[in-house]
């Protein structure tokens, strides 16, 4: 149901790209099978039980990365109302976020 790649053989361009929409490949060539998967500047990739996830270039890296948010508070500013409870400290947060 979900093909790793499909490849459409035709000479009318604009059909194959509507045949393309209609089928959840992980990716698609027109009229060759080779190129597809070496072009480094496309991903390469499955979908559902095909694969997850694409490879080639800046994909590989993406896929088998995982970016970490990581945010740096100051110490500078150590404000009681920084912390918890935060009951009666409500209205003067909203002062500060205005």
């Amino acid at each position: 149901p979900e093909p790793l790649a499909m490849y459409v053989f035709t000479q009318d361009i604009a059909k194959a790209k509507e045949l393309i929409k209609l089928v959840p490949a992980g990716g698609a060539m027109i009229n060759h099978t080779v190129l597809h998967l070496s072009n480094p500047y496309l991903p390469f990739g499955g979908r559902g039980h095909s694969g997850m996830g694409s490879y080639h270039g800046l994909y590989s890296i993406d896929t088998f990365s995982h970016s970490k948010a990581v945010m740096i508070s100051s110490t500078r500013i150590n404000h009681h109302l920084l912390y918890p409870p935060f009951k009666d400290k409500l209205k003067w947060i909203k002062k500060l976020l205005k």
